[in-house]
């Protein structure tokens, strides 16, 4: 699932959050290494790894999400969001991207990602994260519609279901 933002989709790696046993994803730092790689977070190995502050810094993002961030919650964001690795700017005219300047230790990776929550707070879009409305979902989405009337993670997965429950009702 595409979130919007690499840290809604950290959180979003914490399934079924609505049920009494939420699923876990990521059930070890190896999993967690593997996860940041493919989201495309730089990370050089897991050697590092401090996979009790990576569950911390969901926790954080996740009430940070859900407007009820505590104090300690927000400087645990803030604290990791100082060792993102910097990103800087590569070629010329047309053909400029920017990069990481260096593979990240997992402190770092983890930096890049509450780094990336304060990016959506400083452009405003923090109040656009919502939860989808789908009963059994709870993924989380940054909901950039121009009306801001989204409702699902995804169209093909919980609209789709909600539209056949729908439709089975209306034909009951």
């Amino acid at each position: 699932m595409d979130g919007g933002a690499l840290s809604v989709d950290f959180v979003n790696t914490l399934r079924d959050r609505w049920s009494d046993v939420p699923r876990e994803t990521l059930p070890t730092s190896r999993s967690m290494i593997g996860w940041m790689q493919s989201a495309g977070v730089a990370v050089s190995s897991s050697a590092d790894a401090d996979y009790s502050t990576a569950l911390a810094l969901r926790g954080a993002l996740e009430a940070l999400f859900e407007h009820r961030a505590s104090a300690a919650e927000i400087a645990l964001i803030n604290d990791l969001s100082r060792d993102a690795p910097r990103a800087t700017l590569v070629g010329a005219g047309t053909d400029i991207t920017a990069k990481i300047d260096a593979p990240a230790s997992f402190r770092g990776a983890l930096g890049q990602i509450a780094a990336d929550a304060v990016t959506l707070a400083t452009n405003g879009l923090l109040p656009r994260v919502t939860v989808c409305h789908h009963e059994r979902c709870g993924l989380l989405f940054v909901d950039t519609s121009r009306g801001r009337r989204r409702q699902w993670c995804s169209m093909q997965r919980c609209g789709n279901r909600a539209k056949v429950a729908r439709f089975q009702e209306r034909h009951r």
